[in-house]
């Protein structure tokens, strides 16, 4: 897999009318919220894994306790 398709694909400025992306008061997105996997922020892992992560898995990054790196989940 090539560095591109481990990479997060965010949502930025001309996806502004999605709905529920959080905005500042100029209309900007403000967080990191990848469009494949659907993590934000504290929750992305290192690489995306290319599809959407479950809100419990989001949680077990968030607390460090799991990673997605180079094509596999890493237990922390």
């Amino acid at each position: 897999m090539s560095k591109k398709e481990n990479q997060h694909n965010f949502y930025n400025k001309k996806d502004c009318d999605t709905p529920n992306i959080i905005k500042d008061r100029n209309g900007d997105i403000c967080l990191a919220y990848c469009k494949v996997c659907r993590c934000a922020e504290g929750s992305l892992p290192t690489h995306c894994p290319r599809e959407k992560v479950d809100i419990n898995t989001q949680d077990l990054i968030y607390e460090n306790k799991l990673d997605y790196i180079n094509n596999k989940w890493i237990n922390l």
